[in-house]
């Protein structure tokens, strides 16, 4: 199943007005008791036009590395030759993130200032790790190629982690919050959904004690596959963002409040590689034998993660908490 399109009251005026009179043919058409073929290919043709302009729209309105544009992306930018590079990030909420950023989507800006630092024939092969300490309500101060030092900062640092290249060089990252709130609305990434598709749990059975699931996924669309290849931060984004909704999808049925706390050895692929195959499959399986309480009082949960582009598994850790008041204190 692909990703949900917005409906019609939805799109704005200007591709409204244009879409109507195709709409208004549909209508007309599709009341003909009897159609010939070709009444159908047109029915068809005039189908596929409206998804079309309807998913330029989408992904104009967020497309990836809409968010590197000066409009949305990074800011002052300051590089020091290819060892480090420092920049204010604009970040932005989604329907499925409404007051707070958190977990893949803040890859975006991570993944792209990281990028600015290659060498040449450098690239990016492996998110190391990353952490997210707490949720964040205000953009970022970010910084590649560096970590930071006790007391640097009077804010406290929202997330860090590091990238390895395929040089075998390792850029730490990290960023701590501006005083800018974030103020930027988009929707929600269509290439995770479409690789989702119908956001079934799938297979799950039990090994060792421990729960695992299996989903299987969908291939993208041949529209869909040219913006993924041209850009490591979209890639990097949605890889994060498949696996925080199959973890999410699992969990779906359960009250509780969660949050991404982290990923360990997710590789980036070469762009012409990172095309997830029709029945691909997400493999999650949580590690409740190793389920450990932070000191905030959240439960941290510890999940494998298999992947079908990479041999070895990558892992991840959930925060959640059943208690409404700590979750309070966070939102």
């Amino acid at each position: 199943m692909s990703f949900q399109l917005p409906k019609f009251q939805d799109l704005p005026d200007d591709l409204q007005q244009e879409i109507k009179p195709r709409l208004e043919e549909l209508k007309v058409l599709g009341a003909l008791p009897h159609k010939s073929n070709l009444e159908l290919q047109r029915i068809h043709e005039v189908s596929v036009e409206i998804r079309r302009r309807v998913l330029e729209h989408v992904r104009t309105n967020f497309k990836p590395d809409s968010v590197i544009s000066p409009k949305l992306g990074l800011q002052n930018v300051q590089i020091t030759r290819y060892e480090k590079a420092v920049a204010e990030a604009q970040l932005f909420f989604t329907p499925w993130s409404e007051n707070f950023v958190h977990g893949p989507d803040t890859l975006l800006s991570v993944t792209n200032l990281a990028e600015r630092l290659m060498k040449p024939n450098e690239k990016l092969a492996q998110l190391v790790r990353i952490s997210w300490r707490q949720p964040i309500k205000y953009n970022l101060n970010l910084c590649v190629g560096g970590v930071p030092e006790r007391g640097e900062f009077e804010e406290p640092v929202v997330l860090d982690g590091a990238f390895v290249t395929n040089h075998q060089r390792l850029l730490h990252f990290y960023a701590t919050e501006t005083d800018t709130a974030i103020d930027v609305q988009s929707s929600n990434n269509p290439f995770a959904q479409q690789i989702l598709g119908n956001y079934s749990v799938g297979k799950a059975f039990y090994d060792q004690g421990n729960m695992q699931h299996v989903q299987t996924l969908q291939a993208l669309g041949s529209d869909m596959i040219e913006d993924l290849q041209t850009s490591a931060p979209s890639r990097m984004a949605t890889i994060t963002e498949v696996i925080a909704l199959g973890v999410a999808n699992i969990l779906g049925h359960r009250k509780a409040f969660r949050l991404m706390a982290g990923f360990k050895g997710i590789e980036l692929p070469e762009a012409q590689d990172f095309l997830f195959q029709e029945n691909d499959s997400l493999g999650i399986r949580f590690l409740h034998n190793q389920k450990r309480q932070s000191r905030m009082g959240f439960e941290l949960l510890p999940f494998e993660i298999a992947l079908s582009y990479q041999k070895k598994a990558a892992t991840g850790l959930l925060a959640y908490t059943l208690d409404s008041e700590l979750a309070k204190k966070f939102l």
